[in-house]
């Protein structure tokens, strides 16, 4: 039987036998036959190897977990009862890095043709020694569905230490995840010694306390477990300053810890943009000769200067003879051009190269980055900010910047082997990250049906902007990563949400057995919600973590009890209700609840144009966020809260010119993470779209030193207001700070 067929009769075989899972194994293999009796591992079991010398680093791994668990190494032998053999076997009939293990009272057989299969295999045999040293019988066929899956930890916004690494390379190990990307290099900080630049770890790898520390150390006075690292705090020249590297012997030897355990470490120097750190050191690398910031963010690297190239390539000299990795990613995202617009040199350079936009000078560097890198044989990583012009189709895309939903088809279509990580669900760093949005990522499954081959996997991003040590991290990564080693490892026709749920409690026992503090604010419930224009309501329906939960729900703001009415599968919600939804297990009520205002108004649906743009890093739903009947919940990395960093200003056509009665606009503060309260706003009208005449003005009585979150809804009420079109105009008073709104609500 050839391979793709072989393929298609285990997933047949194993659809048709859905109940045969073993349960304790994570992410679901591809194939489990259950056999009868079981394999009981003592003092007395044997290992036998045949394997040509290959496997031998993978050996000892299983004996160093089967010491764990009988407190001493197997012994080599030959018996033909109570053995566990591990054997190369050369597969023609299943896909690469795959692995078979045979469960019988009598013998364990692990076969595979590769290092990465045994591997696999062996963590599969250490998930089932998870709760003792009995294995039941079993015929376990397995292998990868996608080669990227993949952790990224942010070690420049705040630092972790080397063992922490460890800890993550263990874990993505025993999970059967094969990729942890390092952003080693941002404005906050150089994390990598270069010895042919020394400046670069003396100046840049410590800073001044900057905004995001300020942040964290407020955040403290909150949650005692978001704060600051101590170890990297240091009191320099009368100032207390927070930074850290990795030397060049503590990568290597990282390096090979991740090669034993299967991981693939990929290096991450950020270009042109998010440079500050390297321009602090050697100012000269910058346009201007002086570090400063552009619109939005810091002044790239100039492309017109030769030294800035050779800079780059003596960096990257040095990355590549640390980092064995065939991938080098390059960051390109988010370059602020405002200083290649201005500069002589950059404007000659692209009249030179012919190029009419910026953009273009981008992608140039970009391009002759890249082709050095390929010309030492190395595959490059870029952001997908790099498709906003012409780029090579051999650079791999890594798609994050989920507020533009056609970024990844347009990678697609432009045959970039491409790498899925969209902000919304994929950073963990953001709280509201729910097991559920991972596992059901729909682009990626989309774009897998028709382009497998560039559809390379995904990966999570722990941005550390706002976690100051390396515990908070493990509760923002565990166990939502698990959803993400599924997600990536298991075909499609295998995944089962209600079976994965199943197999989670005993993961985050596992977890905690390792000293892991798990998220105590994961979210229980993620909702799925859809106004219905025909009922003129808002129809709800949840989806849960937990395993055949009892919900109870209230429209009144209560919270739900037994006595409270039974959540079956959806429920439709009419007029002005605070919808709060639980799960009660044991007679007791589990936090979070789901508690959400629940509105449709007459602006639903309401077509809206933005005067002035949202923040591209909190897009909620676009241009339909403010209309759509669809209210967030008491934090604004909720999917339905829409950031500005400018005023909020926005146009909507209300269709008819009166039977107005009021209004109200919701906007919250959390000082502590710099969202604000706007000063004020201003309601006017018109007739014609375009000469407005105002009709309120309602101002801020919110107190911006208050401590903790505040929550305000301003309200009018708009009797006597004339005009098929509203402005709605609200200030923001706080530079480069935020103010956020979830809906426009017009009665």
């Amino acid at each position: 039987m050839d391979k793709k067929h072989l393929i298609k009769f285990v997933l047949f075989f194993t659809l048709l036998s859905p109940n045969i899972m073993i349960a304790q194994i994570l992410p679901r293999p591809v194939s489990v036959v259950n056999g009868r009796g079981d394999f009981n591992l003592d003092v007395n079991t044997k290992i036998i190897v045949e394997d040509d010398g290959y496997f031998t680093n993978e050996v000892f791994a299983l004996q160093e977990a089967i010491f764990s668990k009988i407190g001493r190494f197997l012994g080599q032998g030959t018996q033909s009862k109570n053995t566990i053999l591990i054997k190369k076997y050369d597969f023609t009939d299943i896909p690469d890095n795959a692995y078979k293990l045979t469960v019988t009272p009598d013998q364990i057989l692990l076969e595979a043709e590769t290092s990465e299969g045994v591997n696999y295999g062996i963590q599969s045999i250490r998930q089932l020694l998870q709760k003792g040293t009995k294995i039941p019988a079993t015929t376990i066929v397995d292998y990868p569905a996608y080669p990227w899956r993949g952790l990224m930890l942010d070690v420049s916004r705040h630092f972790y230490p080397l063992e922490y690494l460890k800890q993550q390379i263990r874990l993505l190990s025993y999970y059967k995840m094969n990729k942890l990307h390092i952003h080693l290099s941002d404005d906050e900080g150089w994390r990598l010694e270069i010895k042919s630049l020394p400046e670069l770890t003396q100046k840049s790898a410590w800073r001044d306390m900057n905004r995001h520390d300020s942040a964290v150390i407020r955040r403290t006075n909150i949650d005692s477990r978001i704060k600051l690292d101590n170890r990297f705090l240091q009191e320099m020249d009368g100032r207390m300053r927070y930074g850290g590297f990795y030397t060049q012997d503590e990568i290597r030897d990282l390096v090979q810890y991740a090669a034993k355990h299967h991981v693939e470490l990929i290096p991450e120097i950020d270009m042109p943009g998010h440079m500050m750190a390297a321009i602090l050191a050697y100012p000269e690398l910058c346009s201007t000769g002086k570090p400063s910031w552009g619109q939005v963010f810091s002044q790239p690297l100039c492309p017109a200067k030769e030294e800035v190239f050779t800079f780059v390539e003596t960096v990257l000299d040095e990355v590549m003879h640390l980092f064995p990795s065939e991938y080098i990613h390059i960051g390109a995202d988010e370059v602020d051009k405002t200083t290649w617009q201005e500069s002589e040199a950059c404007q000659a350079l692209m009249k030179e190269n012919g190029m009419k936009h910026v953009n273009e000078l981008q992608s140039w560097f970009v391009e002759r980055v890249a082709n050095y890198l390929k010309s030492k044989g190395k595959k490059v990583i870029v952001w997908d900010d790099v498709l906003d012009g012409p780029i090579s189709s051999d650079l791999n895309v890594m798609y994050w910047r989920d507020w533009k939903a056609n970024i990844p088809y347009e990678s697609i279509e432009s045959e970039h082997p491409t790498i899925f990580c969209p902000g919304t669900p994929l950073y963990l760093s953001r709280r509201d990250s729910a097991l559920y949005d991972i596992y059901h990522l729909r682009s990626f499954q989309e774009l897998t049906l028709k382009r497998k081959d560039l559809v390379k996997g995904a990966q999570a991003n722990v941005w550390g902007e706002q976690i100051g040590n390396s515990d908070w991290a493990n509760i923002l990564i565990w166990p939502r990563l698990l959803a993400l080693a599924e997600l990536t490892w298991t075909p499609y026709e295998r995944r089962n949400w209600d079976d994965f749920k199943r197999r989670i409690p005993d993961q985050r026992e596992y977890l905690k057995s390792l000293g892991i503090d798990l998220a105590k604010e994961s979210p229980l419930l993620t909702v799925v919600q859809t106004p219905d224009a025909k009922s003129k309501g808002i129809r709800f329906h949840f989806e849960h973590e937990k395993i055949d939960p009892q919900l109870y729900y209230t429209l009144d703001g209560s919270e739900p009890t037994l006595k409270s009415k039974p959540f079956t599968d959806n429920i439709l919600v009419k007029g002005p209700s605070i919808l709060s939804v639980g799960i009660i297990e044991d007679g007791k009520l589990l936090t979070p609840i789901f508690k959400r205002p629940v509105d449709y108004h007459k602006a639903v649906r309401k077509k809206v144009r933005y005067l002035q743009p949202w923040n591209k890093a909190y897009p909620a739903a676009y241009e339909q966020s403010l209309t759509n009947g669809l209210q967030g919940a008491d934090y604004y990395k909720d999917v339905n809260w829409q950031g500005f960093t400018n005023d909020l200003e926005v146009v909507i056509d209300m269709e008819d010119t009166g039977n107005l009665k009021d209004i109200s606009i919701r906007f919250m503060q959390i000082g502590a993470e710099e969202v604000f309260m706007p000063g004020s706003v201003e309601i006017s009208f018109s007739n014609d779209g375009e000469n407005f005449k105002t009709f309120k003005v309602i101002k801020n009585d919110v107190d911006p030193k208050k401590q903790g979150l505040v929550m305000k809804n301003f309200t009018a009420n708009l009797k006597g207001a004339k005009g098929r079109y509203m402005k709605v105009l609200a200030k923001n008073v706080h530079k480069n700070q935020f103010i956020f709104t979830d809906e426009i609500i017009i009665h």
